[in-house]
Formats: structure tokens, sequence, C-alpha cells
């Protein structure tokens, strides 16, 4: 009994510390306390040595999971670990490339941690899903409580005791994300009564306003990103035209972005933005003069992998380097290679390539296509129409966060919600069918 209570506590301590880092920010509006993580108030930039907190958050969980797979392996049937096994061979070809090309382990670990985020509060989870109590404190509603109150404290902290560094466009304190927009856009689509709808479309109003305020452009894009991926996944088709679809809308998203940062139409907003444009317009062409350098950009040049510099980045927008490939923001300036994107398109061409590209797309239907049937057979069996429609709502937000932060490697706290959403759907749509089941044979 001792044991089981002492097990209990050790999983309850690791699940807390998830619940602290869903409270808190990986990027403040305060963004230049990124150089000093000694001053840091969030457990993301807050650094003990050479590890912030939720590196070592991270760390202890994955030596947790190892060991309980250790003591009582067990194959987890999901189309999820698919994706995992995929970034997994993606770290090997950049650990290649580190190996043969250009040694720089501080970014490859950066892209390990990024991994183990996306895969082992998952599995974390899997090994808990019998244990109720654990799971109601990360479910779906509780996640995204978390992560507006994180925004709240971050607003807070910052205009009590700091000052706010993002631009006012519109002329009012810039106010952070407090809802993500995938939540918003499906609980309008998805939601089950008027009264959930307008609230949801007041929460889009708002968010939209903080975002132009803010001049978060790259968020107002991926809301149009959301939509089109809605779009595609809401269509019933079988697998391989789900396949099709999801590498047409990513393609498409990709290339919309690469053609809204020249400014064709010469929008007040987006000239707001020039120097950062300027940064991406410079990241991209890096990118297609390293393709055909060392690995195939075919096959892409791995996760963790650096880029050569041949276009300077400008001298002026350290934030786009930061310290990744030096210890001060002035030698990883000076740094013959960067490793930091600061959007997608550059990113998932060169760490996933082509063929990369092309597997994570189809893995990605492959998840959906397996759980949509499965909501399907849910609804054949007789579940309401609530409980169908809850579930396909939260199989559609796992999706589009599954399409953003593997297609993006590069997201922490990102990569963390991704891993625990996904889990809830799998979870979720598991779980109704034990209970219908039980449900049926019972009746019978």
């Amino acid at each position: 009994m001792k044991a089981n209570q002492r097990g209990f506590m050790i999983v309850k301590i690791l699940a807390i510390s998830f619940i602290l880092l869903l409270l808190t920010v990986e990027s403040s509006l305060q963004t230049s306390i990124i150089w000093d993580r000694a001053s840091a108030w969030t457990p993301w930039l807050y650094k003990v040595g050479p590890f912030s907190i939720a590196d070592i958050v991270i760390i202890i969980v994955s030596l947790y999971v190892l060991f309980r797979f250790i003591l009582r392996p067990v194959i987890i049937n999901s189309p999820y670990v698919g994706l995992c096994l995929l970034a997994l061979v993606y770290l090997c070809i950049g650990l290649i490339y580190n190996l043969s090309v250009f040694t720089l382990w501080k970014p490859y670990f950066y892209d390990i941690k990024i991994v183990l985020f996306l895969t082992v509060p998952f599995l974390f989870l899997m090994m808990l899903k019998k244990d109720a109590r654990v799971l109601q404190w990360l479910s779906p509603k509780r996640i995204f409580i978390y992560y507006a109150l994180a925004g709240v404290i971050d607003f807070s902290i910052v205009n009590i005791f700091g000052e706010s560094e993002y631009p006012s466009y519109l002329g009012y304190p810039a106010v952070p994300q407090i809802f993500p927009f995938s939540l918003i856009i499906v609980g309008i689509i998805f939601g089950t009564k008027k009264k959930y709808k307008i609230l949801f479309l007041l929460m889009f109003g708002i968010e939209l306003l903080n975002a132009v305020n803010r001049l978060s452009l790259g968020i107002l894009f991926n809301a149009g990103a959301i939509i089109l991926y809605i779009l595609i996944l809401s269509v019933n088709v079988k697998v391989g035209v789900r396949a099709v679809l999801v590498i047409f809308s990513v393609f498409f998203v990709n290339v919309m972005a690469v053609l809204l940062i020249t400014n064709p139409l010469n929008m007040a907003m987006l000239a707001a933005k020039g120097e950062g444009f300027t940064t991406r317009q410079v990241q991209l062409e890096n990118v297609l003069l390293n393709f055909n350098i060392n690995i195939p950009g075919v096959i892409g040049k791995g996760l963790g992998s650096t880029w050569f510099e041949m276009v300077p980045i400008p001298e002026t927008d350290i934030y786009s380097v930061g310290s990744s490939v030096g210890k001060s923001s002035e030698s990883a300036m000076a740094s013959p290679v960067k490793f930091i994107f600061n959007w997608t398109p550059p990113s998932l061409l060169y760490k996933w390539g082509v063929i990369g590209s092309l597997l994570l797309c189809c893995l990605v239907a492959f998840y959906f296509q397996r759980y949509a049937n499965e909501i399907r057979q849910l609804k054949r069996l007789g579940v309401n129409k609530m409980n169908i429609r809850y579930l396909y709502a939260l199989l559609i937000i796992s999706t589009i966060y599954i399409l953003e932060n593997f297609t993006y490697i590069g997201q922490a706290k990102q990569s963390l919600i991704t891993s625990i959403i996904v889990f809830n759907a799998v979870y979720s749509i598991q779980a109704k069918f034990v209970e219908t089941h039980s449900v049926v044979s019972h009746g019978e």
C-alpha cells in the first residue's frame, strides 16, 4: 500500500509540474527577459545552470516514463506514435548533420527537447489512463483555462513590475492571446447551443482586435489556415484522398505565407512589420541556397540542424537569432551558421525536406482518419449527437495542433499542449467505446 501511495505521489508531482508549465508563458510581453534568464519569472525561461525549469521537468518525466516502460513494456496502438517516431528518424538525420556537416549541439538538444514535449506527456498520460483523478487535472477544458490564466498572469506581471515591449497598433495596451484561434473557431462551428456560439464569436472578435493591436500577423495568418484545415478535415473521404487534401492544404498555406511577406497589396499593417518580413525573406533565401548542399534538401537536413548564413540576417533583428548558436546575441549574430526560423515555410522545407513533409502529412491524415472512423462507429452504436460533436471537435483541435507543431518544430509549450490534447482526443474516443459496449452488453 505504501509503495502504491508513493507511486501516486510521484505521479501527482509530475502532473502538477505540467500544470505549472501550462499556467506560465514561454514568450512574454516583455520580450527582453530572454537575455537575462536569471531574472525571468516563467519556468520556461528561468535557468538553473544550463537548464530551464521546463527542461528539468521534461527530463524527469521522460526518465519516469522510460523506467515504467522498462518495468512493464507496452505497445501503444495510436497513429500519433508514428508521428513521434518520424520525428525520431529526423532527429537521427539531424545527428548525422551535426557529426558530418557542422557540429553544434545546443540547437540539436533544443529540438530533442521539443520532440520530448511532443511525445512524453502523451505516453505519460497513456500510462495513467485508469487514474481519473490525475486525468481530470489535464482535461481539455482545464488545459485552455490554464492557457488563458498564463496570458493574464504574464500581462499582470509585465504591466505591474516591468514594461510591455509589444507594439500597440490600435493604441491600447498589448494583451497576449488568451484563447487560441483553433479552440475559438472550432467552438463557433461545433458549439451545441446558440449561447455558446455567441460566446465564441465574441471571443473571436476580442482575440482578432488584440492580435491586430500587437501586430501579431502570424497569429492572424494562422487563424485563416485553421479555417482551411477545418474545411479539409470536415469532408467525409477515404484515407488516400484525406492525405492528398492534407498535403494540398499544408502546401497552400505555406505558399500563401511566402507570397504575403512581399506585401503585394501594400497594406499599412503589413508594412509596419517590414523588418520582420525582411528577416523571413532572408531565411527562406538561405534555405534555398542551402538546399542541395551536404544532406539533400529533398530528404531534409533533419531536426536540430543549423543552416549556413549565405545572405546575412539584418543586424538590427537580434531576436531572430537570439543566443541559439552562441553564448550571447553578439556571438550568435557573428556565427557562420544560424538555427532559428521565425516562420514555418523555411523550417518545414529545411528540416523535413520534401520527403519528410509528405510523410508528415500522410501520417497526420492517417491519425485523423483513424479516429474519425471510430467516431462514426460510435454514432452508429447510438451515442448521442452532443457527445459525437464534442469528440469530433476535440479530434479536429488535436489535428490542428499536430499540423501546427510538427510542421514548425520549435515551440515548447505548444508542443506540450499538443501532446496532452492528442491524449485527450484518443482517450475520450476509447473511453466512449468502452462505455458504449458496456451499456450494450448490459442491455443484452
